[in-house]
C-alpha cells in the first residue's frame, strides 16, 4: 500500500510568505509522529511513503520518498505527482480559507482513498457560528456566537474576539470590558464575539466511521494570553481529563446524525464546566493531541485509522487512557 501523508505548512505551498511559527511548530509535531506511526505499523514492510516538504526546514532523515519543493509552483507539481502514486492519502491541513476542503476534493477526484472527513463536512464545520447554531438544533451546549453587528448582553467574565473561520488560537484575543470589544475587531479577520465561560479548556479527540463515534481522549489544553491580550496554546495534556468521558455521550450519540460526512481522527474543542461542558469548535481532521494520542493509548493511532478504512470493528478496540504531557 501506498500512502501518502501530507502536511500543508511544512508542504511548500506557503513559499512565497515566512513560515507561521505555531502553525509551522505543530504542523512538524504532527508530521514526524505520522511518520513514525507509519513505519512503526507491524506491517511496515508492505507500505510505502512519501511526503512533501518545504526546503527551509531541516530535512526529513526517514526511510520514505521526501518531494523537496523550492517554490509554490515546484510544490504544486509534487502534490500531483504523489496524489498519482498513493492508494490512500491523509491530509493535514487547516480549514480556513478552504484549505483541507480543496485538496480533499482533490483526493477524491483522483478516486484515492481519503483518510479523513468529507469536503462537505470540512466547509461545514469550518464555521465556528453556522456550526453553533446546528448543533444547537440537536440540543447539543454551545456557546453563544454574535457578529459584531448584533448586540449582545453584557458577561462579567469577559470575551473571546476570534475567526469564524480561523485555525487554533490565531487572531484570537480575550478582552475583560465590553466596551472595549471594538478596538480588537480590526485586528481579526471575520470576527466573531463569544461569552468568555470559567472552566477546563479541553478538547476531545474522536475516531469515527460516520456511523459511530469512539471518544477516544479527553485532553486538557493550556490556553493562556499575552501581553497584547492574544490568546496561545502553550500545552496539551493528552487524556488528563478522560474521567469527564461520560459527559460527553449525548454528543456521541448524535454527532454523526447532525454532520455528514465525518470520518477518521476529529477533534472538538470545549468548556468543561462544574455542570457540564459547552461546544467551542469542531475540528474535521487531526489535531496537535495526536502527537501524543499513541503513548497515551498504547496503540498505534495511524494503525487504528487504516483498519477503520477495512472494519468498523476498531472502533471497540481496547485502548488504554494515560495521561501525556505535549509542549507546543
Amino acid at each position: 500500500m501506498r500512502l501518502f501523508i501530507f502536511e500543508f505548512v511544512s508542504s511548500g505551498y506557503l513559499l512565497n510568505q515566512p513560515l507561521p511559527t505555531s502553525l509551522t511548530a505543530e504542523g512538524e509535531l504532527m508530521l514526524r509522529c505520522l511518520l513514525n506511526d507509519a513505519l512503526e505499523m507491524q506491517w511496515h514492510d508492505k507500505i510505502e511513503i512519501c511526503t512533501l516538504r518545504d526546503h527551509r526546514l531541516p530535512a526529513l532523515t526517514y526511510p520514505i520518498k521526501v518531494y523537496t519543493a523550492h517554490s509554490t509552483n515546484e510544490a504544486r507539481a509534487h502534490w500531483q505527482t504523489a496524489l498519482l502514486w498513493a492508494d490512500n492519502v491523509l491530509v493535514v491541513a487547516p480549514e480556513t480559507e478552504d484549505v483541507l476542503a480543496t485538496f480533499s476534493q482533490s483526493v477524491l477526484e483522483a478516486k484515492k482513498g481519503l483518510l479523513g472527513c468529507s469536503p462537505n463536512a470540512i466547509r461545514l464545520t469550518t464555521s465556528k457560528r453556522q456550526t453553533a447554531l446546528l448543533l444547537a438544533k440537536h440540543q447539543l451546549p454551545t456557546i453563544p456566537t454574535y457578529q459584531p453587528r448584533q448586540a449582545f448582553p453584557d458577561n462579567s467574565t469577559g470575551w473571546i474576539i476570534k475567526p469564524d473561520t480561523g485555525a487554533g488560537c490565531e487572531h484570537t484575543f480575550f478582552c475583560q470590558e465590553r466596551a472595549n470589544i471594538r478596538q480588537y475587531l480590526p485586528r481579526v479577520p471575520n470576527p466573531i464575539i463569544q461569552p468568555y465561560i470559567q472552566g477546563d479548556a479541553a478538547s476531545l479527540t474522536l475516531l469515527t466511521d460516520g456511523i459511530s463515534c469512539r471518544l477516544a481522549a479527553v485532553n486538557k489544553q493550556g490556553i493562556q494570553w499575552d501581553d497584547k491580550q492574544k490568546l496561545y496554546l502553550s500545552h496539551v495534556t493528552v487524556n488528563a481529563l478522560y474521567p469527564f468521558a461520560s459527559r460527553f455521550q449525548p454528543l456521541l450519540d448524535c454527532l454523526c446524525s447532525a454532520i455528514t460526512g465525518l470520518w477518521g481522527w476529529i477533534g472538538i474543542d470545549v468548556i468543561i464546566t462544574e455542570t457540564g461542558y459547552a461546544i467551542i469548535e469542531i475540528n474535521p481532521r487531526l489535531t496537535t493531541s495526536y502527537a501524543g494520542l499513541g503513548k497515551s493509548l498504547q496503540a498505534n493511532p495511524l494503525f487504528l485509522l487504516l483498519q477503520l478504512s477495512q472494519t468498523k470493528d476498531v472502533l471497540n478496540t481496547p485502548l488504554a487512557h494515560n495521561p501525556v504531557l505535549l509542549g507546543i
